[in-house]
């Protein structure tokens, strides 16, 4: 279930800026501010991508008869990875949209779509990385060659995770002053 809160929510986070076209120009004369609008983008967006991500988890779970914790950690896993993975995608749209564009799925651009792919990769990736790691290292024993790096991924993959985090924010920073800076042309 993870890949699936990272390929879904990669692919609606981005169309829900993607289709908004030239009513940007409305939202940014609302007197609410830039960041309100993208985080309802977000929000907007996480809500589809939750409902399939956690529907598609529960039926697993209860198909295989997944016990009460593993099924609370799976959804809180899935909506990790979910909020990461759709936030990503509204960031690479922001830094590349293209409202002028009369095609919606054309808006975002190939540069959009590869920063977009790049934000929401090296959060999958290190994310999953990390929980995988945890279960891993509470539940198997590591063998004694590789307890040398046992520091090194301890402390690696946590600081991987936050970078990545902070990666995704930095985007939706510069994405949202992008935005605030657009003028109908």
């Amino acid at each position: 279930m993870p890949y699936l809160a990272y390929l879904f929510g990669s692919q609606q986070g981005a169309a829900t800026l993607a289709y908004e076209g030239r009513n940007i120009a409305l939202l940014r004369a609302a007197p609410i501010g830039m960041g309100r609008i993208v985080a309802a983008k977000v929000l907007g967006g996480l809500v589809l991508v939750l409902t399939v991500t956690w529907l598609a988890t529960l039926t697993l779970a209860y198909s295989h008869g997944g016990d009460p914790l593993e099924i609370g950690e799976a959804l809180l896993a899935a909506t990790w990875l979910a909020l990461g993975a759709t936030l990503a995608a509204v960031a690479g749209a922001a830094l590349t949209v293209d409202f002028e564009s009369d095609n919606p799925q054309r808006r975002v651009g190939c540069v959009g779509t590869i920063v977009t792919s790049a934000l929401s990769l090296f959060f999958f990736a290190s994310n999953t990385a990390l929980v995988v790691w945890w279960i891993g290292r509470s539940a198997l024993s590591v063998p004694r060659a590789w307890q040398g790096f046992m520091p090194l991924v301890d402390w690696g993959l946590p600081i991987l995770a936050l970078l990545s985090v902070a990666a995704i924010v930095a985007a939706s920073g510069l994405g949202m002053r992008r935005l605030a800076g657009w003028e109908v042309s």
